[in-house]
């Protein structure tokens, strides 16, 4: 993380201190950035925790999420239903209101 925030950190100079003054030099600073993506084209990322190798180890080590249901003990209010808070408005006028 630190080393992709220095790069960051050099592009964001680089950028800011660039000043192209003639055609010629708008081509050689393209041909400058189109090396330096060709660069990084060949670079892999990969998780310090995880052997990318073995399938199983990698199924193995995410662990599965754990999932509750809840229920609504009170029935779904429609948007043109009176609100059920006893003001007498629709609920889209109430306590459904989109803000």
């Amino acid at each position: 993380a630190e080393f992709l925030e220095v790069i960051k950190r050099d592009i964001t100079k680089t950028i800011l201190n660039v000043q192209i003054q003639s055609a010629e030099q708008l081509n050689d600073a393209t041909e400058m950035i189109q090396e330096d993506l060709s660069n990084l084209r060949d670079v892999q990322y990969q998780h310090a925790d995880i052997n990318a190798t073995e399938p199983e180890t990698l199924e193995s080590s995410v662990a599965a999420p754990l999932v509750s249901t809840v229920l609504n003990s009170a029935p779904k209010v429609g948007r043109n239903d009176v609100c059920p808070c006893g003001s007498g408005k629709k609920y889209k006028h109430c306590h459904g209101r989109v803000v």
